[in-house]
């Protein structure tokens, strides 16, 4: 097979890259565009298997001069980027986000990152916009299968196993995985190489076909196959978006599209793929791809969603003579001194590449580099202390923070330890707290506040929205799940079982009213109604803690970098206030929860003409109000419970008869 340079892959090069940075920088321009990963696995597939098929054929193939080719290839940029992050990192990130960058670095460079990455966070959910390396899962999906790929096609031939078959097989397994994940683990079914693979063999399945009929004819090609392949790649960018499940069946529209315009080029077709855009875009893609991300993470750990207009889209041109910069003076003279010391090149990148790992291990080791920043910066900075939540929010005990959509009815109850609904003292009033981590964070406070006075129960869940009573899973929502379903109605039916004197509702409200994949439908009048539902099984006071004012980054950061710039962090502030977050208050004090139930506007009481409250005294950073964007510390849960809380569970409290 005579492997000629094919400039309408390159042009699909430039598909792929561009929706994928579209998307990172504004996800109404192509809300599918994560696809083009699906279609750079495709393609990265096909290219592979062509040349391992194409040395096969006439007895030449090397594993060693394979894999040697890859790192040629591979590590220059990677290697650039990976530094350039590090010292990014080390300039501008805490100490704690340091220490993840420096152990995502270490995998980076080891190619295992996409393992660590389906344990720890959702590609879509947004606190993975601040993960600098979050883009190299990709990567690590590639070079796993470059790992295995070549070494598995040997072995077939030496048990004489048809290549088409061991393609087939894999592709079916792979993909037969990714189908039964998807609805079940999405995280594991997007990150995993098991439900990725078949993507990259598709490609293969491409080289393989072309191997048997040889290279697409020149006056026999059927162009109209082509243009169908684009036009699929084309409405899944378009018509897919983060809130449908994926990959799935899904992933199928951009990876076949791929296949038939690589397998069934056309004139038409390699008239758009080839237009000198799409070949400038397609020789800069893998640069492009490399540098985009991190640039935007870094942005996103400053700014957050208070980002200056137009920042965006100009890192992105950044990154984009970012790419040239890197073809121009890191990859193209590598190549060039590759040519004439092949193996001294390998080496020398090979070395570089362990060296950043180990670097990244080091940064691991030593948490970040705390001595970086005077004591009581670094003291915020890594505020809170390991295992607060467990402590705090009691967090796996009484508090369902892990996200299991195995949850079902049969199973729910054990999500939540025996001792969440034990009552202390029988003789005392009972006081039980719902909701999501914003409700969770209320528990040290009431417990501290009115421990003595009430047995105070718990039943918290994060990503659900609370007190709506059988809610319907919808489609691409991350808060109307069946295990949200099994959770409330378990909620709903242990308060019939306890018929609790005084119920309490906190909950990360605007992201159930409109944050795009969280949002459930009408979800304020299913909340009312299911406060009303809750009185009607018993409960003789409804509570709702309303919206919390929230901050960006986190307010531990933005004291600390107040500190380090003037000395001092205000009590009040309105620097880094996230305004959404008051405006859902207002909201929620427009409406009418019916009788028994009483909204506490948090908000009202937390801010003023100053801004608002941020620390209660100078003892940092216990003094703090929240230990990230927005959920309570253990004296601002107290304080809350106390000022804010306390008037109405006092006056509840005097109403319970005994």
């Amino acid at each position: 097979m005579h492997l000629t340079f094919r400039p309408d892959i390159n042009g699909l090069r430039a598909i792929a890259v561009v929706s994928v940075v579209a998307f990172h920088v504004e996800r109404r321009l192509a809300p599918g565009g994560f696809v083009g990963v699906d279609i750079f696995f495709v393609i990265s597939g096909y290219l592979i298997s062509r040349i391992i098929f194409s040395e096969i054929s006439v007895g030449q193939f090397s594993l060693r001069r394979f894999y040697a080719r890859r790192v040629r290839r591979i590590f220059p940029a990677l290697a650039l980027v990976l530094g350039a992050v590090w010292l990014g990192g080390l300039l501008w990130l805490p100490p704690p986000a340091l220490t993840v960058l420096g152990q995502h670095q270490l995998e980076a460079a080891a190619y295992i990152l996409n393992f660590s990455l389906a344990a720890e966070v959702n590609y879509f959910a947004p606190s993975a916009q601040g993960n600098p390396l979050l883009h190299l899962w990709s990567l690590s999906i590639e070079e796993q299968f470059y790992i295995v790929w070549p070494a598995l096609l040997i072995l077939g031939l030496r048990l004489r196993l048809p290549t088409a078959a061991l393609i087939l097989a894999v592709t079916a397994l792979s993909f037969g995985f990714n189908l039964y994940s998807t609805p079940r683990d999405p995280t594991a079914a997007f990150y995993l190489p098991w439900g990725r693979v078949w993507e990259l063999a598709l490609g293969a399945a491409v080289a393989r076909f072309e191997l048997s009929r040889g290279p697409p004819p020149g006056g026999a090609r059927r162009g109209g196959l082509a243009l169908a392949g684009i036009a699929l790649m084309a409405a899944a960018i378009v018509l897919f978006d983060e809130n449908q499940a994926f990959p799935g069946w899904r992933a199928v529209v951009p990876t076949l599209g791929c296949a038939m315009v690589i397998a069934f080029p056309g004139r038409w077709s390699e008239k758009l793929l080839c237009a000198a855009p799409m070949q400038f875009f397609g020789n800069l893609s893998y640069p492009f791809y490399l540098w985009h991300w991190p640039l935007l993470a870094f942005a996103f750990l400053r700014w957050g969603a208070l980002a200056p207009p137009g920042l965006r889209p100009a890192l992105a041109a950044l990154a984009l003579i970012l790419a040239a910069l890197t073809n121009r003076f890191v990859e193209r003279p590598i190549f060039a001194f590759s040519v004439r010391r092949p193996w001294k090149t390998v080496a020398a990148l090979a070395a570089a590449l362990a060296a950043l790992g180990l670097i990244g291990m080091l940064t691991r080791a030593e948490k970040g580099f705390p001595g970086r920043y005077p004591a009581q910066v670094a003291a915020i900075f890594a505020f809170p202390p390991h295992g607060f939540e467990q402590q705090a929010y009691r967090a796996g005990l009484c508090y369902d923070d892990r996200r299991d959509e195995h949850l079902t009815p049969e199973t729910v109850a054990q999500a939540f330890a025996p001792q969440c609904l034990q009552k202390a003292d029988p003789a005392k009033p009972t006081l039980l707290l719902l909701g999501d981590s914003h409700g969770a964070h209320l528990y040290a406070g009431l417990s501290a506040v009115f421990g003595d006075r009430a047995n105070i129960l718990q039943l918290n869940a994060s990503y659900c929205a609370p007190l709506i009573e059988n809610i319907e899973p919808e489609a691409g929502s991350k808060s109307a799940t069946p295990r949200c379903r099994a959770i409330n109605d378990h909620v709903f039916a242990q308060v019939e079982a306890l018929k609790p004197d005084i119920v309490v509702v906190g909950a990360y409200f605007g992201v159930f009213l409109d944050t795009p994949g969280w949002a459930t439908r009408d979800f304020l009048q299913n909340f009312r109604a299911g406060a009303q539902a809750l009185r009607a099984r018993g409960v003789g006071r409804v509570i709702v803690a309303g919206q919390i004012p929230t901050w960006t980054p986190s307010l531990p950061q933005l004291a600390a970098n107040e500190i380090l710039r003037d000395g001092r962090t205000p009590v009040f502030s309105s620097n880094g206030l996230n305004r959404q977050s008051l405006d859902v208050d207002a909201a929620l004090r427009r409406q009418d929860f019916g009788p028994g139930v009483s909204l506490i506007s948090l908000a009202e009481k937390l801010c003023d003409d100053r801004g608002c409250r941020r620390r209660l005294g100078d003892d940092l950073p216990e003094d703090l109000m929240a230990i990230d964007y927005g959920h309570f510390s253990t004296r601002g849960s107290a304080y809350v419970a106390r000022e804010i809380l306390g008037p109405a569970i006092e006056q509840a409290l005097a109403g319970v008869k005994r």
